[in-house]
């Protein structure tokens, strides 16, 4: 009984002891990065806290913080790096992991790796999460780029139900796709697109004077 209790107590002082040098350890590191940033030299400073700072839930948003400077600074390959590490770790709340993976998305957008950012969006809107929002407005900027309007007013009508001022985006989305229709001489499609982009947005100009080109013709 004594030999337990002696371990016992032997091990907290122990553990107390790694503890506190692991503390010292990290103010160390954090006033070593903290002097590079004064003296101007972020890159050192970021890979001082990047390597110092240990994946938790307390130290998540530390992390994207760092990875949206890099993602700032056009370094999307270190940013993307640091979320893909983050994704790794085991013990990641499924909550942090959706912020991540929001991020994580924003950098193959801004990489204009536009199939991999899509992917990961659709994934999180599929699951269902607090960044439904987020996630639909990133997901009309993939559809922007890409031109693709079916999908663009799929997306904008499902945030349309929750977030009223969608619907100006829309009416252009429809006034996008209804010039399309015009092209391929489809008419009678293009001025249903018309019809519902002036519901969306009754002072849409473009909707009018398309809608004016389209009798004319």
């Amino acid at each position: 009984f004594v030999a337990i209790v002696i371990d016992y107590i032997m091990g907290r002082r122990d553990g107390r002891r790694r503890r506190r040098r692991s503390e010292e350890n990290l103010s160390r590191d954090y006033i070593r990065g903290l002097n590079y940033f004064l003296n101007e030299q972020p890159d050192k400073a970021i890979e001082i806290f990047v390597k110092s700072l240990a994946v938790s839930e307390h130290t998540l948003e530390t992390h994207l913080a760092l990875a949206r400077v890099f993602r700032r600074r056009g370094e999307l390959d270190r940013a993307t790096l640091i979320h893909s590490n983050l994704l790794d770790h085991p013990t990641l709340p499924k909550a942090a992991r959706d912020d991540v993976q929001v991020e994580l998305a924003q950098d193959f957008l801004s990489a204009g790796v536009l199939d991999r950012a899509e992917e990961i969006l659709q994934q999180l809107l599929e699951r269902g999460s607090r960044h439904d929002a987020p996630v639909m407005r990133l997901l009309l900027s993939v559809f922007e780029q890409e031109r693709d309007w079916h999908s663009a007013i799929n997306i904008a009508e499902r945030l349309l139900n929750t977030d009223k001022s969608a619907a100006p985006l829309l009416a252009q989305y429809h006034c996008e796709l209804a010039e399309r229709l015009l092209a391929q001489k489809e008419n009678n499609a293009a001025r249903r697109s018309l019809r519902r982009a002036l519901q969306l947005d009754s002072q849409c100009v473009r909707a009018s004077l398309l809608q004016g080109k389209l009798e004319l013709a």
